[in-house]
């Protein structure tokens, strides 16, 4: 994948949408750039944050008429998308000395996860809203949330239901919860990812998951919904209503 940089934008990449890559990161956004100098024996390791974005703003930044020699038809291509980097940390290797390692100031990405293991341990019902193929609005009521070392964070469904059916179309979700007692109030935009392959089956399963009637990893009617945070948003109503009466 050839890397391109540019003042307001940093390093980026083009690719098509849906491609293996773009379902890869859709899966985990962790990704590692490695640049290796054979003949001075050293070795740079960039930790990032990868986002896919088809968002026009990006494409009149990004676009160059290069792109056209990559079959693209051009700037308006439904196929063009954009892969961003944000680094983490960069480490520096050589055959001489200690490793160096920059790290950069904690970016949102960290922070938005971290609102979101808030929420998991929330132990509430959440909606769940999704647009299908037609435009049309799904919210459903969902379960608990489970954090997964590999997978990040993931929800349990059955298969082929309504709600399974408009993630394939569309992964571009948003949760939202509220409790009424402390004020505290959730909105995770994500993309929600349906997996039903046995790997992950097994290493997601969960005693509450058979409580609700799945068999177990074999049980062909459950899915695994992997959800990858794009954008955590958490207030707290009771202290932001008091702010307000205190500014009267």
């Amino acid at each position: 994948m050839e890397m391109r940089y540019k003042d307001g934008i940093g390093v980026y990449a083009v690719t098509k949408i849906g491609t293996h890559k773009v379902k890869q990161i859709q899966s985990n956004a962790n990704v590692c750039l490695i640049v290796s100098d054979k003949e001075k024996w050293e070795q740079i390791i960039v930790d990032c944050v990868v986002h896919v974005s088809q968002c026009e703003e990006l494409k009149d930044q990004a676009w160059e008429d290069k792109f056209l020699d990559y079959e693209y038809t051009g700037i308006d291509d439904p196929k063009l998308t954009f892969i961003t980097f944000t680094p983490r940390r960069i480490i520096h290797h050589t055959m001489t000395t200690p490793p160096e390692v920059l790290i950069t100031e904690p970016i949102q990405y960290d922070k938005d996860l971290q609102i979101m293991k808030d929420l998991s341990k929330f132990g509430e019902c959440y909606h769940l809203t999704s647009v299908d193929e037609n435009k049309r609005v799904h919210s459903r009521i969902m379960g608990f949330i489970f954090f997964n070392p590999i997978l990040s964070f993931t929800m349990g469904s059955q298969t082929g239901t309504t709600k399974i059916i408009s993630l394939k179309h569309n992964v571009h979700s948003v949760l939202t919860t509220y409790r009424d007692s402390s004020g505290d109030t959730y909105s995770i935009e994500a993309l929600i990812i349906s997996q039903t392959c046995k790997e992950i089956l097994y290493t997601t399963l969960n005693p509450l998951y058979l409580s609700t009637g799945f068999k177990g990893p074999d049980d062909t009617a459950q899915t695994v919904l992997q959800i990858n945070v794009t954008k955590a948003e958490y207030v707290n109503v009771k202290q932001y209503l008091s702010g307000l009466t205190q500014m009267k």
